[in-house]
């Protein structure tokens, strides 16, 4: 009785705060791995998606690709990951926002979604990536190792002093 009570006891600490659109089925999204996802999002185009990542933060205000693309402010939400090449766009709902609220920087994720493509106008190129993840789910990833301090992302503007050579 008591070991079937510890991992539901585990499960409860941990808080499984989700957040996910209707129909929502696991079933139907091919997992990837982040790496991947850096170095062959295209072939992903148009594919529903799930990978694991950690929660770097979120971004309210966005570039005018991203707005030209039908992501106002007021109504969405980036969420930031390690994935740098491809945006995590989500529409703001109470849900989401009282998750988000919860999220500390540096907790895992499982982020299910379908890659698609921002609306560049033809002969204009960007720098910001090309590629977003239209998010359909996401919740705590309570199976993954949690960060060792030394792991853990440096607040913004302040970086690891240089490793000194013996």
């Amino acid at each position: 009785m008591k070991t079937s009570f510890v991992p539901l006891l585990v499960l409860s600490l941990l808080g499984t705060v989700t957040f996910s659109r209707a129909g929502f089925d696991p079933e139907r999204y091919k997992s990837v791995e982040v790496r991947e996802l850096q170095l062959e999002v295209a072939e992903y185009k148009n594919k529903r998606v799930v990978f694991h990542g950690r929660f770097t933060g979120i971004q309210t205000t966005f570039p005018k690709h991203v707005e030209r693309s039908g992501f106002k402010q007021d109504k969405h939400v980036r969420i930031e990951t390690e994935l740098s090449n491809v945006a995590v766009m989500a529409k703001k709902s109470d849900e989401l926002t009282e998750l988000l609220k919860e999220l500390k920087r540096g907790d895992p994720l499982v982020i299910y979604g379908k890659i698609r493509e921002f609306k560049i106008p033809s002969g204009r190129g960007t720098k910001l990536s090309k590629y977003y993840l239209d998010l359909e789910h996401v919740e705590r990833d309570a199976l993954a190792d949690p960060l060792d301090k030394a792991d853990k992302p440096l607040p913004p503007g302040r970086r690891r002093p240089p490793l000194r050579r013996k």
